[in-house]
């Protein structure tokens, strides 16, 4: 059975770039941050509809995250991203490490 995790967190960090072509048109960047927010397991309800009872708690969580980006320019104001993440976060009663990967595409004003 599948219980619903509500996350809402904020992140804040430094983007470092790390390999960037002769034109800027092809960038490799890495950044690290530090994230704090609230977990919210099953709504807060202890009781599953079975009758069993849930040991997981929702809590305030904290912690910090790696991401390496890829990022090339189609346009002057379209570019194309890839990234991949690793968050370490701390006082949850679920995973610690969470990875995550992306693709996107960003509009530049």
């Amino acid at each position: 059975m599948d219980v619903p995790v509500e996350n809402c967190s904020l992140e804040v960090g430094y983007s470092f770039n790390l390999i960037a072509g002769l034109t800027k048109s092809f960038l490799i960047n890495s950044t690290f941050s530090a994230t704090g927010g609230y977990e919210n397991i099953n709504k807060s309800e202890t009781l599953l509809y079975d009758g069993a009872v849930l040991l997981n708690e929702s809590s305030w969580v904290y912690g910090g995250s790696v991401k390496i980006s890829v990022e090339t320019y189609l346009s002057d104001r379209i570019v194309l991203t890839g990234f991949y993440k690793a968050k370490i976060v701390w006082n949850t009663s679920l995973e610690n490490i969470r990875p995550g990967v992306g693709l996107g595409i960003r509009f530049n004003l």
